[in-house]
């Protein structure tokens, strides 16, 4: 079970977003993949970040507020750019069956916790 490579390769060849709007709208769509995407949040922090700045900076939340050009450092470059690749790399998801093996790696740190599993075809 995998999400539509059309949908996936779409967001993939998007340009650098200018409007806040764009970004916010890539943010959106990439986060129906966030359930597949290896480390998700740490990987769309800093755009998440730099939405909400760019929205505390227009005083709304509204679509058409967003519609307002926006600066990129090199660092927000390439976050969008690890962003990209993060959806390209997306996991192939699928149903536990009762044949093969599943196997659960979990790791802690002071800043965050994850947990994969996968499964071993028996």
């Amino acid at each position: 079970m995998g999400h539509d490579p059309a949908r996936i390769s779409a967001l993939t060849v998007l340009p650098l977003p200018t409007p806040a709007e764009e970004l916010q709208c890539f943010v959106c769509a990439s986060n129906w993949l966030r359930d597949a995407i290896i480390d998700f949040y740490r990987v769309f922090t800093p755009l998440l970040t730099k939405l909400d700045i760019e929205k505390k900076g227009v005083g709304h939340r509204s679509h058409n507020a967003l519609n307002v050009g926006i600066p990129w450092t090199e660092m927000e470059q390439k976050a969008f750019e690890a962003a990209i690749e993060s959806l390209k790399q997306s996991a192939l998801m699928t149903f536990p069956s009762e044949e093969d093996e599943l196997c659960v790696f979990t790791d802690a740190s002071m800043s965050g916790y994850s947990m994969v599993v996968t499964m071993v075809r028996a």
